[in-house]
């Protein structure tokens, strides 16, 4: 089998394959849509039709650089991995992304990673 990163490849789904990416893809999107509607909400903004709905996940670890914004380092009190998901990129460039602290808390901040707030205790 040849390595997929490096050889251009098309494969055409048999049809039972192909209803199931249907399925999943109308799935995937509805659920984009609904977390992009609820990270409008909370920062208090209406959801504008040309942002992009997108499930962006980036695993940071205590102390590293948040890859979205080079100036956000996660403070030593944050806790153990935190989960950052950009949800949306709005029209003026900045990203909203839901944090997924350790214990189930779970914050909205635009732009992602700007303050490096530390999760509250689990």
């Amino acid at each position: 089998m040849s390595d997929s990163a490096t050889t251009p490849a098309r494969v055409r789904l048999g049809h039972e394959d192909a209803g199931r990416m249907r399925r999943l893809t109308e799935e995937v999107q509805g659920r984009l849509e609904e977390m992009a509607l609820i990270a409008a909400r909370s920062l208090g903004y209406t959801l504008q039709r040309d942002a992009v709905r997108q499930f962006v996940p980036r695993r940071v670890r205590k102390g590293a650089v948040f890859a979205a914004d080079e100036a956000a380092v996660l403070p030593p009190d944050a806790g153990d991995d935190l989960l950052y998901i950009e949800v949306t990129t709005n029209p003026d460039g900045s990203k909203a992304c839901a944090l997924h602290c350790p214990g189930h808390a779970v914050f909205i901040e635009n732009p992602c990673g700007h303050g490096a707030i530390p999760c509250p205790p689990p």
